[in-house]
C-alpha cells in the first residue's frame, strides 16, 4: 500500500511539475507577445529605428499598411524587413505583409496590378487610399567587393526613404503639380510614344495632385501651385504670359522647363518661345540655338543627333546618378552662363543681365557632354546631317545639357505674385534641353525614372523630408593565406577529433576507478 501511494505521489508531483512548466511557458509567451522589444546587435546599427522616426510613427492617426516586395536572396532583404519589423514595433497602427512573389504568385498578381509595380523590388506604404512605394535604388546604395562577385551594400538610406515617404502620405494636403498647356504642349492623357502620360502617372504615384494650366488670358499662376512644368513648347509665348512666369519665379515659385530646339519653317533657323530672354535676366541660364551632338557617346544604327550621357554634375538632383546613361534625342545646350556666340539673347540687357544674376541666384550643371561634344550652330550642317566642329563658331565641349537654379535670400527678389504655401523658400528652377528622355518612348528606363523624379523632388522640397545619415554597412571579411588556412584545417580535422577522443578515454578511466 505505502508503494502505491509513493507512486502516486510521485507520479502527482511529475504531472504537477509539467503543468506549472506549461502554464509558465504560456505565460511568458503571453508577455512577450504583449510586451516584446528588439535589441539590434550590429554594427552599424542598421536594424534600429531612430528617434526622427519614432516620432512620425507614433504620431500617425490613420492606419498606416506597409507591403514588402522584394525576393528573400536579394541583399537588402533582410535589412529591409527587419527595419520595417522595427517600425511596426514602434506604433499599433502599422501593418507589415512580407509578399514573396514565387511562393504566393496570387497575392503578388493582385497587388502588383493595385499598385502598378512591374518588379519585385519595391516597398509600398499606403494611407488610406494614398500610396507610395520606394524603389530598391532608392534603400541603399550597392558596391562590388570584387570582379564577378555578388552587390553588397555599402550604404544604407532606407530609413530616411521609408520615413519620407511616410511623412508625404501623412501630409492631407498634396503637392500641386500643373503642366502648362496651349503652346503645342503633349496633352497629360496621350499614351503614345511621343507622349507624357508615363509621367503624369509616375507624379501621381509620387502623391502629386497633377492638373493644366492655360497661362493664355491668365492674370497670374494659381497661388496653390507648387511647380509649374513646360514641357517642350512649339509656339511664341504672349507678353503677358513671359510677365506671369517672371511674376512666379520672383515670388518664390518654382518651375521645370523642358526646353527642345524648335525650328523656324523647312529648318531655316531656331524659333525663339520669347522666355529665353527672361529667363537669362532672372538666372543667368542661356539656352543656345544650337543641336548638340557628342561622337564619343553616340548610339549605334541611329543618327549622330542621338547620344547618351554618363557625366553629371554635383546637386542633389544627380548625386546618385552615378555613371547611369541618359539617352537624349536632339538636345539643345543649356548654359550657366551667357553663349558667346548668341548675341541675339544678350540684346539690351546683356550688362544688367550678369548684374543681377550675381546678386540673387546658384546656378549648378546637372549633365553634360564628353569633352569631345559641340553644340552644332549652322542650319546648313544640321539639314545636310554633314557636322563638324567649327571652334569659335560652335559651342566646344563638354557642353551643358541641364541646369538647376536656385535664388538667394527672398528679400531680394521682386513681385507682387505670393506663393503661400512656401512663402520663404527660395525660388527653384530646371531646365533641361531635352524632353526626349521624359517621353513615354523612353521612360521605361530606371535612369530616366530616377532623374525626373530626383528633379521634382528637389524642386518641391522634397527630396529630404527628414534628415537620417545614411548607415555605412561594415562588410567584415575574414581573409586567410595558404599556412593559415592549412593549419585551421588541421585543427578542424584532426585537432578537435583528438581532444574528443582523449576526454572520452579520460571518462572511461573514471567510470572504472
Amino acid at each position: 500500500m505505502d508503494r502505491r501511494k509513493e507512486k502516486f505521489r510521485i507520479g502527482f508531483n511529475v504531472f504537477s511539475m509539467v503543468l506549472l512548466t506549461i502554464l509558465l511557458c504560456a505565460m511568458v509567451n503571453y508577455l512577450s507577445f504583449r510586451h516584446h522589444g528588439r535589441i539590434d546587435l550590429t554594427a552599424s546599427r542598421e536594424y534600429s529605428v531612430g528617434d526622427s522616426t519614432k516620432a512620425v510613427l507614433r504620431s500617425l492617426t490613420s492606419d498606416l499598411k506597409i507591403i514588402v516586395f522584394l525576393l528573400p536572396d536579394d541583399v537588402l532583404y533582410d535589412a529591409a524587413t527587419e527595419l520595417l519589423k522595427g517600425y511596426a514595433a514602434v506604433s499599433s497602427k502599422v501593418s507589415l505583409e512580407i509578399i514573396d512573389a514565387d511562393r504566393d504568385k496570387a497575392r503578388a498578381d493582385i497587388l502588383v496590378k493595385q499598385f502598378g509595380i512591374k518588379s519585385a523590388n519595391v516597398v509600398v506604404f499606403q494611407i488610406g487610399e494614398r500610396s507610395k512605394y520606394v524603389t530598391r535604388n532608392e534603400m541603399a546604395e550597392f558596391e562590388y567587393l570584387q570582379p564577378g562577385a555578388a552587390q553588397s551594400i555599402k550604404k544604407l538610406m532606407a530609413e530616411q526613404s521609408f520615413t519620407s515617404a511616410i511623412m508625404s502620405l501623412s501630409d492631407e494636403r498634396q503637392t500641386r503639380v500643373s503642366f502648362l498647356q496651349g503652346h503645342g504642349e503633349p496633352a497629360l492623357d496621350t499614351h503614345s510614344k511621343a507622349g507624357i502620360g508615363k509621367f503624369v502617372k509616375l507624379l501621381k504615384r509620387e502623391n502629386f495632385n497633377v492638373d493644366t494650366f492655360h497661362s493664355l488670358g491668365k492674370s497670374s499662376v494659381p497661388v496653390d501651385c507648387d511647380l509649374l512644368i513646360v514641357f517642350s513648347p512649339q509656339t511664341t509665348f504672349l507678353e503677358e504670359e513671359v510677365r506671369i512666369f517672371r511674376d512666379f519665379i520672383d515670388a518664390g515659385g518654382r518651375i521645370l522647363l523642358f526646353m527642345d530646339p524648335v525650328f523656324e519653317n523647312k529648318m531655316d533657323g531656331f524659333k525663339r518661345t520669347g522666355i529665353e530672354k527672361m529667363i537669362l535676366e532672372r538666372t543667368g541660364i542661356s539656352m543656345g540655338e544650337d543641336i548638340v551632338l557628342d561622337p564619343s557617346h553616340k548610339l549605334a544604327f541611329v543618327g549622330p543627333q542621338t547620344i547618351f550621357v554618363q557625366r553629371f554634375g554635383v546637386h542633389p538632383v544627380t548625386d546618385k546618378m552615378a555613371e547611369t546613361p541618359v539617352i537624349l534625342s536632339l538636345a539643345r545646350s543649356v548654359t550657366d552662363a551667357p553663349v558667346q556666340h548668341d548675341d541675339k539673347v544678350e540684346n539690351d540687357s546683356g550688362a544688367s543681365a550678369s548684374k543681377i544674376v550675381a546678386s540673387i541666384g546658384r546656378r549648378y550643371t546637372l549633365m553634360m557632354t564628353s569633352d569631345e561634344g559641340w553644340g552644332e550652330t549652322s542650319m546648313n550642317e544640321i539639314r545636310s546631317s554633314r557636322v563638324s566642329k567649327t571652334e569659335n563658331i560652335d559651342l566646344m565641349g563638354p557642353v551643358s545639357l541641364a541646369v538647376a537654379w536656385e535664388s538667394d535670400a527672398r528679400s531680394s527678389l521682386s513681385g507682387d505674385q505670393t506663393n503661400k504655401n512656401d512663402s520663404q523658400k527660395p525660388s527653384r528652377m530646371v531646365i533641361f534641353g531635352s524632353s526626349s528622355f521624359a517621353l513615354d518612348s523612353q521612360l521605361d528606363s530606371s535612369s530616366h525614372i530616377d532623374l525626373l523624379l530626383n528633379t521634382v523632388r528637389w524642386l518641391t522640397y522634397k527630396d529630404s523630408l527628414i534628415s537620417i545619415t545614411p548607415r555605412t554597412i561594415e562588410n567584415s571579411r575574414l581573409s586567410l593565406n595558404d599556412d593559415q588556412m592549412g593549419n585551421l584545417t588541421r585543427i578542424i580535422m584532426l585537432g578537435i577529433p583528438f581532444i574528443c577522443i582523449v576526454m572520452g578515454f579520460l571518462v572511461y578511466l573514471a567510470r572504472r576507478s
